[in-house]
């Protein structure tokens, strides 16, 4: 070690390192003890021992290398720990979710064999109510009222057992609902990302289980049977001879073959779905169309009701719905508006796309009071649209004769049908009741115009009806026309009722309209609404009368109201073409009804001609045809 002074400072230079320099400030005559000790110290230090720790930068790399290698390896023993940690929490979470799945699926299989129970019973009742109706009556008096009674239950109950096949798949699948178990999934592995890269496998396969229980649950709430079986069936709940004729004579329409339509001629294959929808009936001396109808084929039981009943008779053996998704499929089909014309626009829809199933497209969508229903395959086109006050329909043909139809009905009396094709059919009436008829055939036209729909039947009687039967044949069904048996049983309720004692029978179903037996009082208001042109201005002024009981009052008045609303129409069409009182008419009415009614046709026929031809119809139409026509 050499020591020098350089400008009053001691500079220390030591041979072991080149970089041990250092420069200390010092007092000249303190010069010489200061060298001493330094030297001393320096002499005392070893020799890989730099200077003053004027290398200290050249050890701590070494003890920092060595520090990150064990870090490192602490690093990785944690996140082995952190992985096996989370290794862990994943099958705890997966054997969760699988333990869920399973309860769950016990509870859909719970849910599926409840409403097969269900749907037995109504079956059951069906079969009951159809062998009542095939049961000649005990009770004549009663007869009317209980069959109607049987009908409409009958008509109900086939609603009820077609909407138990209807929601079966989503009863299985409502309690198998599975957004919940996918949601945790996607949480434990959003905050796992390490992990979810690592073991990807593993959460997709868990997916996958999650994704596929509600199909499995679907196929099992099936029954087993393929999509066109079950489209099939429910079909038939429509039309209760088919379902009466599987539970009570065991023919199952199963075993029957499909029909085939042809492939041209779309309406006329879909004319008796279509007849369901477009039905015409007479309101006074217009045409409209039969809005009720529609609920016919349920015997005014709506489908929100029967599902309703069904879902509360589920829940009193334990069913739940499932609540916690509103897009969920069970969700959704509940909370729609499945309305009858929905229904039967489906049941439409079905039949057209026979006989196989085509690709097709379809939309449904409401608002309010506004709705549209619309879809298309490849035979035909079909759009609806229904408000407060109108209904509007098209159905254009994709397939030869590419017919266009358009069925439109407003509440101001408007109404209109038109045919489009190689030949132009049209009805047109205004909101004055005026209509007008016109067909085309080649190069000629033919129109017919009158004051209203009844008038134009009662002046051209058989160009009328051929123009419905054209109708009736693309599907539109027409009104009643004048051998209809509504129509044929008023004109012999009429004779009967030119017979009736007035006077006397009207005493004696007074005393019986305010009697303390029910069954008095209802079989009375019965015949008096059977007869009701003979009572009417007797009933009017009962109706008028403040010293009347408030029984009978309010009896003639639900009579009088149910008469203009049921039998407006009928005598309508009756009056104004004359039928009472036309002999052409008696006599082909004569061999179109029963042998009771013949006495009082012959009668009037006998009145009206002065003849006395029996009741043979041949004879009187023989007579009839050698007379002039009036």
């Amino acid at each position: 070690t050499r020591c020098y002074s350089v400008r009053g400072h001691l500079l220390c230079h030591s041979e072991h390192s080149v970089r041990s320099v250092v420069m200390i400030p010092v007092c000249k005559r303190h010069w010489f003890l200061l060298v001493s000790i330094t030297a001393l110290w320096i002499a005392g230090q070893p020799a890989s021992q730099p200077l003053f720790g004027a290398a200290q930068a050249e050890e701590p790399t070494v003890e920092t290398n060595d520090g990150d290698a064990e870090k490192a390896d602490e690093k990785s023993k944690e996140e082995e720990s952190e992985d096996a940690r989370q290794l862990r929490e994943f099958k705890e979470l997966s054997d969760e979710i699988k333990a869920e799945l399973e309860k769950r699926r016990q509870a859909a299989d719970k849910g599926v064999e409840a409403l097969a129970q269900i749907r037995q019973e109504f079956r059951d009742e069906f079969r009951d109510v159809c062998k009542q109706l095939r049961e000649p009556p005990k009770d004549v008096s009663a007869t009317d009222v209980n069959r109607q009674r049987l009908l409409n239950r009958q008509k109900i109950l086939a609603l009820h057992i077609w909407q138990s096949d209807a929601i079966e798949p989503l009863v299985a699948t409502n309690a198998v609902a599975t957004q919940d178990l996918s949601n945790r999934l996607h949480m434990f592995s959003s905050a796992r990302i390490s992990f979810m890269q690592k073991h990807q496998d593993k959460i997709q396969e868990l997916h996958h289980l999650i994704s596929t229980a509600q199909n499995e649950a679907m196929q099992r709430g099936m029954n087993r049977q393929n999509h066109d079986e079950i489209r099939r069936k429910q079909s038939y709940h429509y039309n209760l001879v088919e379902l009466e004729r599987e539970l009570v004579d065991g023919v199952d329409s199963s075993d029957d073959d499909l029909i085939v339509a042809p492939t041209d001629h779309v309406l006329e294959a879909i004319q008796h779905a279509l007849r369901r929808i477009v039905q015409l009936q007479w309101n006074g001396r217009q045409l409209t169309l039969n809005q009720a109808h529609w609920d016919e084929p349920f015997g005014g039981g709506s489908v929100a009701e029967s599902r309703k009943l069904i879902i509360d008779r589920l829940a009193k053996q334990g069913f739940v719905m499932n609540q916690e998704n509103h897009f969920s499929p069970f969700s959704h089909t509940m909370n729609q508006n499945s309305s009858s014309l929905l229904l039967l626009l489906e049941n439409l829809l079905y039949h057209v796309m026979q006989p196989s199933n085509q690709a097709y497209g379809m939309s449904n969508s409401t608002n309010g009071t506004y709705g549209v229903f619309s879809f298309e395959v490849d035979r035909l086109r079909t759009r609806v649209e229904v408000t407060q006050t109108a209904f509007t329909m098209t159905l254009n043909e994709q397939l030869a004769p590419y017919r266009s139809v358009e069925i439109s009905s407003h509440q101001d009396g408007r109404f209109r049908i038109t045919v489009f094709g190689e030949q132009v059919t049209a009805l047109i009436q205004q909101p004055n009741g005026t209509v007008r008829i016109l067909e085309s055939y080649d190069d000629k036209v033919l129109t017919a115009s009158a004051t209203s729909c009844v008038d134009l039947y009662a002046e051209r009687t058989d160009f009328v009806e051929h123009f419905l039967e054209k109708l009736e044949s693309i599907g539109i069904g027409r009104p009643t026309t004048r051998f209809d048996p509504p129509i044929a049983d008023r004109v012999v309720r009429l004779l009967e009722v030119a017979e009736i004692d007035v006077e006397a029978n009207f005493a004696r179903l007074t005393a019986d309209l305010d009697s303390l037996d029910y069954t008095k009082r209802e079989a009375a208001s019965q015949e008096l609404a059977r007869d009701v042109e003979a009572y009417a201005p007797r009933l009017e002024q009962l109706f008028e009368d403040d010293a009347a009981s408030l029984e009978l009052r309010s009896r003639a008045q639900r009579i009088l109201e149910g008469y203009a609303k049921q039998q407006r129409g009928p005598d309508e069409l009756v009056q104004e073409l004359k039928l009472v009182d036309d002999p052409i008419y008696l006599a082909n009415l004569l061999g179109k009804r029963p042998p009771e009614d013949f006495p009082r046709i012959a009668s009037r026929l006998e009145k009206l001609t002065g003849q006395s031809l029996g009741n043979d119809p041949a004879a009187w139409r023989d007579w009839l045809a050698k007379q002039p026509r009036p």
